[in-house]
């Protein structure tokens, strides 16, 4: 259907953002949750507490109070307090939607509903949850309707079926699109030749390339004439004629001519337009609200809109009706909790509510998220916490640093000490520590009193143990060292992994980890058994090179044995054998540069070779091309190890300004970027092409050549400098000239 992009010619800037929300502590949901010792599965809370036990191979997120689990003992649903509730004996297609659960048994498909009755016979080729309390089944490519009683109100009579949105569906007969409403009667005949959902009690629909309205009884309320349109948003839709936008209200009439190249449709009264590349704002008359005369606007809440001048690189805060809260000159504003509005001003920030009441001047370094209703203020290198409406809870100087640590605690420090209290200031682990971990990760951390590492919980209860060092929990296992030999504990205390290793490392997500013994480097697993061997002499995982990545696990693993490279996959495969007596780490781009056997070229990360390995020495890619030498002589090849300047040359630089300076016997010149000798090889010294001219030097004096060789400043000079600006400084005895690039005129400093 061509209604999802109906403008094909209009950018449509919805501009949403997500507002950030509270660290509260006790989520509405449980989230599945790995045991990363036993890979089993089990449920958490927002904490990271354990609710249900890990006991399952499959767990799935809860979907209307029920979430599917599999073990070799059952399969079906449990409720959020764990109890197993539905079993069922067939192939599950979905989480429960609208109280039915729909699968597969080798009969067909149907489904149940949460008391394990049958709804629908498992005797279909298709059975899914539609909307609005409708199923749609089907036979042979073909659909019908049932209600979620099972009740059947169609035959699979249709090709395609759509989700039914206001109690209207079109389908598909004779590659013709009508109407079918939830009673399964058919209001309008297939007629048109596209068509969308229904959206404020009408649908766009298009007959011969025309777009138009209909209501939900099919009458043609607005004229099929439009080139394209946009579904109906507070009585507006958006029209699209000879590649402009304009608006038109359910009538017909046009609010605002088609004159505008990008649009938003209305949301809170408000659209935001664009006729010249720069944004404003119209109301729901058509009326300018916000002068086009911004870089950037974006609906920052229902509220309000952010207004950006990337010239000034300013921000501004703006009612939907148009009013100004803030001025454009903000260095940056986000919308914060409970209607709040952070911004900066000169580097200073504060808080001010939705009508521009200051909550919290603009005095402070920073201002964090709310946890609950407090905050975090930084002035003046001290810390205080306050409240939403701008009360201290806190005051300066009771403590000198806050972080938040999970379970509704925030972490404070009071000169070399540290501790836990609660939201409210009331302590909960004393400030007499000289460490100590968080709880975002577990329910258990780690506390150095000055002697040894110990373990306590987040409600402030000690567990008996001792380390020289305790790390952080990860995946419900800490690495722990005595007596300089490594293990790991779980969070009640207990030595899960012997500490029998002479160096190890903390599990990545990957549930591996690096450990040392006699010497030697292997991985190992949660339960504490080899999946590397100890056999090599050095192990460094290694990291995703993609610079958007937020994979901060390690992806592989280089490693050593005597004097050979290679690298290990995360199931401890060689995925590039331990053969090479160097090996670079991997680029962006997966490539590797590989010496073996004394030649050196380049691999990719399957150790397919890119450049075969014959050379001597690869210098580093510079705008896709690199020199090298090779049986003792220089040349240029490109990323593929094509070749660009042949290997003939006693030394060669880069390609500079696409020129690159060359040597032999002793002389220099230059090759262009096809590889050909543009100037003869008569130089003393030369200096790299700068501006379209390279400096060189001739029987001890200085001048400069062009790009196809040609002197053009006589060797004359004592010293010059490159061209910059399309200037040179030039010395000759005792005189300093400026010479110009172009006309080479020279005027006397």
């Amino acid at each position: 259907m061509k209604y999802i992009a109906l403008f094909a010619s209009v950018v449509f800037a919805t501009l949403m953002l997500v507002q950030p929300s509270a660290a509260n502590g006790q989520k509405d949901t449980l989230i599945p949750s790995q045991d990363y010792m036993t890979y089993k599965y089990g449920f958490i809370d927002g904490n990271g507490s354990t609710v249900i036990p890990s006991i399952y191979d499959v767990a799935n997120s809860f979907s209307e109070g029920f979430a599917y689990v599999e073990n070799e003992d059952y399969r079906g649903f449990i409720d959020i307090k764990g109890n197993q509730r539905i079993k069922i004996d067939f192939l599950v297609n979905s989480d429960v939607t609208e109280g039915l659960i729909f699968g597969k048994k080798e009969s067909g498909s149907g489904c149940i509903d949460t008391a394990g009755n049958i709804v629908v016979p498992f005797i279909y080729k298709y059975c899914m949850p539609m909307n609005e309390g409708m199923i749609q089944y089907g036979e042979d490519g073909q659909y019908g309707l049932m209600t979620t009683k099972g009740k059947i109100l169609t035959s699979p009579r249709f090709p395609h079926l759509n989700k039914f949105s206001e109690g209207m569906a079109y389908f598909t007969e004779d590659n013709l699109i009508g109407y079918i409403n939830k009673k399964g009667d058919i209001v309008v005949q297939p007629r048109y030749h596209d068509a969308g959902d229904f959206h404020e009690g009408v649908a766009a629909v298009m007959l011969d390339e025309k777009w138009g309205f209909i209501d939900n009884s099919g009458k043609e309320i607005i004229p099929l004439k439009f080139g394209s349109v946009s579904s109906f948003s507070e009585g507006r839709a958006a029209f699209n004629d000879n590649g402009l936008t304009g608006f038109i209200d359910k009538s017909g009439k046009e609010i605002v001519p088609a004159k505008y190249i990008m649009n938003s449709l209305f949301e809170n009264g408000v659209a935001l337009v664009s006729s010249d590349y720069s944004w404003g704002a119209i109301g729901l008359d058509g009326q300018e609200v916000i002068p086009e005369l911004y870089t950037e606007i974006r609906r920052i809440s229902k509220s309000h809109l952010l207004i950006y001048n990337a010239d000034a690189e300013m921000s501004g805060l703006f009612l939907n009706s148009g009013k100004e809260i803030l001025p454009v000159e903000y260095d940056w504003i986000e919308a914060r909790e409970f209607g709040l509005y952070c911004a900066s001003k000169d580097n200073y920030v504060g808080l001010i509510d939705g009508n521009g009441k200051v909550i919290l001047p603009y005095e402070n370094e920073s201002v964090s998220v709310f946890y609950n209703d407090i905050c975090i203020v930084s002035r003046d290198g001290e810390n205080w916490i306050m409240d939403k409406s701008g009360n201290e809870v806190i005051p300066v100087g009771k403590y000198d640093y806050y972080y938040y640590a999970g379970h509704d605690l925030l972490q404070v420090n009071k000169g070399d000490y540290t501790g836990f209290i609660d939201f409210k200031g009331n302590v909960v682990i004393p400030v007499e520590y000289s460490y100590c971990g968080s709880f975002t990760e577990s329910d258990v951390t780690y506390f150095y009193d000055g002697e040894k590492y110990s373990l306590i919980n987040y409600k402030g209860e000690k567990i008996n143990v001792n380390y020289d060092e305790i790390s952080e929990f990860y995946s419900g296992l800490a690495l722990v060292s005595l007596d300089s030999k490594y293990g790991f504990i779980n969070g009640i205390g207990e030595e899960v992994i012997p500490l029998k290793f002479d160096y190890a490392e903390s599990f990545s997500y990957y549930s591996i980890a690096i450990a040392q013994m006699d010497g030697k480097y292997g991985l190992i697993d949660m339960k504490g058994n080899e999946v590397v061997p100890f056999i090599y002499d050095e192990m460094v995982p290694k990291y995703s090179t993609d610079p958007e990545s937020y994979n901060y696990n390690p992806i592989w693993y280089k490693v050593r044995k005597g004097k050979l490279y290679g690298y290990l996959n995360l199931d401890g495969e060689a995925s590039i054998p331990v053969e090479y007596s160097y090996i670079s780490d991997f680029s962006e781009i997966q490539t590797a540069v590989a010496t073996r056997e004394g030649k050196t070229g380049f691999i990719d990360a399957e150790n397919n070779v890119i450049i075969p390995l014959e050379f001597d020495e690869i210098g580093i890619f510079r705008d896709g091309t690199t020199k090298a030498s090779k049986n003792g002589r220089w040349g240029i090849m490109d990323s593929a190890g094509k070749t660009i300047i042949d290997y003939k040359y006693d030394f060669v630089n880069n390609f500079s300004d696409d020129m690159a300076a060359v040597q032999k016997d002793g002389k220099w010149g230059f090759c262009n970027s096809r590889g050909v000798e543009v100037s003869k090889i008569i130089c003393d010294e030369v200096e790299n092409f700068s501006e379209g001219y390279a400096a060189v030097k001739i029987n001890g004096k200085w001048g400069f050549i062009d790009k196809y060789g040609n002197i053009v400043v006589p060797c004359i000079y004592t010293s010059v400098t490159n061209f910059n600006g399309g200037f040179s400084t030039a010395v000759a005895g005792k005189k300093t000239y400026s010479i110009e690039a172009g006309l080479f005129t020279r005027t006397k400093m």
